[in-house]
């Protein structure tokens, strides 16, 4: 493990808010356990508290334990890890208040990149995160396009090149019947 990710993630346990790279575009983040730092991201990003933050997992069995995926795992082993979001019902007891959630249900991901991989094993709980930007403005997608001004309100970041896809999730709604595409991103996706 580099000296940089020990950093990044001595940084997240400590309940900080960090900027790492993910398939998609970097992330502004924290760990899913601290409510203060998921204000901060809040704050930082300039963002409506009625607009939820989506969340990073390692794996599945890691997304079962907050989300009813009975009957959408098909979505998964076919996505997933990758760059698209599932909105899920999110189970009773993980409804937290701090996580703003809309019709308690959670955005949720696997990322398909080996520095994001690493900080979820190690870490060891998901990862709250949304793209680096004020809201309405373009997400970073290197370090070089990260806003000056948020590099310089979170705790750290752990650089890693450019983003494959240099665009957002594609976010899906797997709530209802059918899934329905919130919002098209890096993969082009169509349940019509």
């Amino acid at each position: 493990m580099t000296k940089e990710l020990e950093k990044a993630l001595y940084f997240l346990d400590k309940g900080g808010v960090v900027i790492f790279p993910t398939e998609t575009v970097f992330a502004l983040a924290c760990k899913i356990s601290s409510a203060a730092a998921i204000n901060r991201i809040y704050q930082i990003k300039k963002r409506d508290e009625d607009k939820p933050l989506s969340v990073l997992f390692r794996d599945a069995e890691q997304i079962k334990e907050y989300v009813n995926m009975e009957g959408r795992e098909y979505y998964f082993s076919k996505y997933t890890p990758g760059p698209v979001t599932f909105i899920l019902p999110c189970k009773p007891n993980k409804m937290l208040d701090y996580l703003k959630l809309k019709n308690n249900s959670l955005g949720v991901r696997i990322p398909d990149h080996e520095m994001s991989q690493e900080i979820l094993q190690k870490l060891g709980e998901p990862i709250v995160a949304t793209s680096v930007n004020f809201s309405g403005e373009k997400p970073a997608s290197s370090v070089e396009t990260i806003d000056k001004n948020i590099f310089n309100m979170v705790d750290y970041v752990l650089k890693g090149g450019e983003s494959k896809f240099s665009e957002p999730s594609t976010v899906v709604d797997l709530t209802g019947n059918k899934p329905v595409v919130l919002r098209q991103g890096s993969l082009v996706l169509s349940f019509d």
